[in-house]
């Protein structure tokens, strides 16, 4: 019995086959699927089914390994060569095919398929963006009415560019009602913003796989799954699809090209021929139509967000938003601003100036309304606050223009008040220092918990608003004193060396770097500063690095590349170093001093912890 949907359940094909070719020219679906098209096939199926959208795919196992804008420009010269060679036939393209999976790679992968979707539309084309693998994107409270759509929110800009949206939907033979790897999108559309579910849909891939339990992958045939079976939850997918109009699927796959380990995946035969009897019984459903539906943008909405980080990574935020007043400046200060003017994540630390605030008294600049040390300023200066135990604290809306540096952003020219998210961290101390003792350099340092709480931050103000946001602490972006000295110590001299590193990943598109300055990264990005260092390297520091020289670190190892490093930080008093080396390896020209990043270099010597005496 013919049904509605029918007609946008598909197939792609991975080369001719006769059988294919008749199914499409006797049942015209409203989709057709063609992996590495050449003229022949696609003219054939052109002329099969006129009014068949027939969408192409180019076949780049190397895409996952360089995303980025210039690739993706690259990519979409390929697709625009190929689109010519076929005489327009193909309208409509993919991207790239399960390149990308968790938030950092899914950055880059935006980057990548926004510039292949305006590339390859400013031609007339359609783009198709994501070619997301089977339960990617990860969205969390996915068995709830309303799930987070942290990692779809970093897709955002490449989606809002192109055409169309395209992804996988698998079937494990014994878990044929997994819905988190097949019928997802149902657990996603509701939380899609208006202009998103506008676009237009496709399952690029859809079908049963055993790759999914960690199997080699196989299709239905290799388990002995009789056709009927088969096609009772093809078909039964199909009559999902009624209530979503402008996605379509393609069954994976409709000749197998000669491919013998796609065999098994084949629906040319029986199963296509009596989808095809489906097709050419129902009516006419178009599917992507040149003409675009005009697109709702969703009311840019100012909302007072409590915020959820990043799964794994930190609490949820508690939610002060309107019970505080804003501190307010007479500089730079307007009160309310766009998000779009929001550029840098500014770090503050907690007890600055001399105003070493307990922990029974880390809310009350914020809760009293009243700064003793500026009375002028009543309010709380920050938009977020961290506690020792790394509890987040949400205190004004990302819209609030607050007053918490001074001067103007060289990057936007504008005030930085106006461009930044201010974060306030309660450092841990070392000891019971009196409250009114300005905090020593060696006296502060950020708990994992608050780096933890401080990651999530960033990255859910990433998905936020879109894009990455510069990373700077306080004394960074404040003006230098006359004598060209940063003007505060805030947040303090544990911040480039803990936190900084954390928040500022390596450039994706560099090449990848020698052993041991790949270890130097990792090691700079994994390192916490204790307090009791034991000194593994004291002969090669005082050597090298001078009799001035002090621990800053325990001895730490890590691996890369399976090979077991060990390192040390130091100071010669004046910048940090590091003493590297591979576990055993103990020469004294095994161990090599590696300056800090340059985010640690050039500071005066006062940003550095006091010298420990050697034991």
């Amino acid at each position: 019995m013919s049904f509605q949907g029918v007609k946008r359940l598909s197939a792609q094909s991975l080369g001719a086959d006769d059988r294919v070719a008749e199914a499409v020219r006797h049942g015209r679906p409203a989709v057709f699927k063609v992996v590495n098209p050449d003229i022949g096939w696609v003219q054939k199926l052109h002329d099969a089914s006129p009014d068949t959208v027939l969408i192409g795919r180019i076949v780049d196992d190397t895409l996952a390994d360089k995303l980025s804008v210039a690739e993706g420009r690259a990519f979409a010269e390929r697709i625009l060569q190929k689109a010519g060679e076929l005489g327009g036939i193909i309208r409509w393209w993919e991207g790239s095919n399960e390149a990308a999976k968790g938030p950092v790679a899914i950055r880059r992968l935006c980057e990548f398929e926004r510039a292949f979707a305006e590339r390859v539309q400013a031609e007339g084309y359609h783009a198709l963006v994501g070619g997301f693998s089977t339960g990617v994107p990860q969205i969390v409270g996915r068995d709830s009415e309303v799930p987070w759509m942290g990692e779809w929110e970093l897709f955002y800009p490449a989606m809002k560019v192109a055409h169309g949206v395209h992804f996988r939907e698998y079937w494990h033979p014994h878990q044929l009602d997994d819905t988190w790897n097949a019928y997802r999108f149902e657990k996603w559309w509701p939380a899609l913003p208006a202009w998103a579910r506008a676009k237009w849909w496709l399952v690029g891939e859809l079908g049963v796989d055993g790759g999914l339990a960690g199997e080699k992958h196989c299709g239905w045939m290799h388990y002995g799954m009789p056709a009927d079976r088969y096609l009772d939850l093809l078909t039964g997918y199909a009559r999902t699809m009624v209530q979503y109009p402008r996605l379509a699927a393609a069954i994976y796959v409709a000749g197998s090209g000669g491919f013998d380990e796609w065999r098994t995946f084949d629906i040319a035969g029986d199963v296509l021929d009596r989808i095809s009897a489906e097709w050419a019984t129902a009516s006419a459903e178009p599917w992507g139509t040149p003409v675009e539906a005009e697109v709702v943008e969703d009311e840019v909405t100012e909302e007072e967000v409590t915020v959820t980080p990043q799964p794994l990574v930190a609490p949820q935020a508690n939610n002060l938003i309107d019970k505080l007043a804003a501190r307010e400046g007479t500089e730079g200060y307007t009160g309310r601003r766009s998000l779009d003017d929001v550029d840098i994540f500014v770090v503050h630390w907690l007890g600055a100036k001399g105003r070493n605030l307990q922990p029974d008294t880390v809310w009350r600049e914020q809760t009293t309304h009243e700064d003793p040390d500026r009375p002028k300023f009543p309010g709380g200066a920050y938009h977020f606050q961290i506690t020792q135990d790394g509890e987040l604290t949400q205190l004004h809306p990302l819209t609030t223009v607050t007053w918490q540096s001074a001067g103007t952003d060289e990057v936007t020219g504008k005030h930085l008040n106006v461009v930044s998210i201010a974060v306030v961290i309660e450092p841990e101390r070392e000891g019971d220092l009196p409250a009114a003792t300005a905090p020593q350099a060696g006296e502060y340092r950020y708990t994992e918990g608050q780096i933890s709480s401080c990651l999530g931050l960033y990255d859910w103000l990433s998905r936020r608003l879109g894009r990455a946001l510069r990373v700077a602490g306080h004394y960074e972006v404040r003006p230098l004193t006359p004598e060209g000295f940063p003007s505060t110590d805030c947040p303090g001299p544990a911040w480039p060396i803990q936190l900084k590193p954390v928040l500022l990943d390596r450039d994706p598109d560099a090449p990848p770097l020698p052993a041991w300055e790949e270890a130097t990264r990792v090691a700079w990005q994994s390192l916490i500063v204790s307090h009791n260092p034991d000194f593994a390297f004291p002969e090669k520091a005082l050597q090298v690095l001078g009799p001035a020289a002090f621990a800053l670190s325990d001895e730490a190892r890590f691996d890369v590349g399976g090979t077991t490093w060990v390192r040390q930080l130091w100071s010669d008093g004046v910048e940090v170093k590091m003493l590297l080396t591979i576990e055993g390896q103990w020469g004294m020209d095994d161990i090599r001093v590696v300056p800090a990043p340059p985010i640690t270099r050039g500071l005066p010597p006062r940003h550095l912890p006091a010298p420990r005496g050697l034991e």
